[in-house]
């Protein structure tokens, strides 16, 4: 007899939201670096994500609440890609993700808390922050 492992199934991402929330002000149309990711008491429990432009413009993206976070290479988020080409969004660098595996392995872990948190996607040329956040990100010239 053949025994056969079953796999969760994991939803696709979908639902991709542009909300550069501000980063639009600087007029620029090319996307950011990730430079750096700061949390814990130096940040006032905050998370800080430092941007820095090809320009040498810098910026921060700031979640106040910020439940979870993780930082990844942007080639390891292909799928999401993929969706935001699918459902025709720009490319940009701050996005609202409202189909979430993130936000879905978070309520599936230890915590399973997902009241009112929202799956927020700062994407650099190189590296990806993804944040479960209750709250909408600000920004700060750095």
């Amino acid at each position: 007899m053949r025994r056969t492992t079953l796999k969760p199934v994991q939803p696709t991402p979908s639902g991709f939201r542009l909300i550069n929330v501000g980063l639009d002000q600087f007029g620029i149309k090319n996307l950011w670096d990730v430079i750096g990711v700061a949390y814990g008491r130096v940040t006032d429990w905050r998370l800080e994500i430092k941007l820095e432009h090809l320009s040498g413009m810098t910026a921060a993206v700031i979640f106040d609440q910020a439940a979870s976070f993780r930082v990844q290479d942007e080639r390891d988020m292909l799928g999401y890609w993929a969706a935001r080409d699918r459902e025709g969004v720009a490319v940009g660098d701050l996005y609202q993700v409202e189909t979430s595996l993130y936000l879905t392995e978070f309520a599936t872990s230890i915590s399973g808390y997902t009241e009112d948190l929202a799956h927020y996607l700062v994407c650099g040329r190189d590296a990806c922050v993804e944040v479960l956040s209750s709250q909408m990100p600000r920004l700060r010239n750095a």
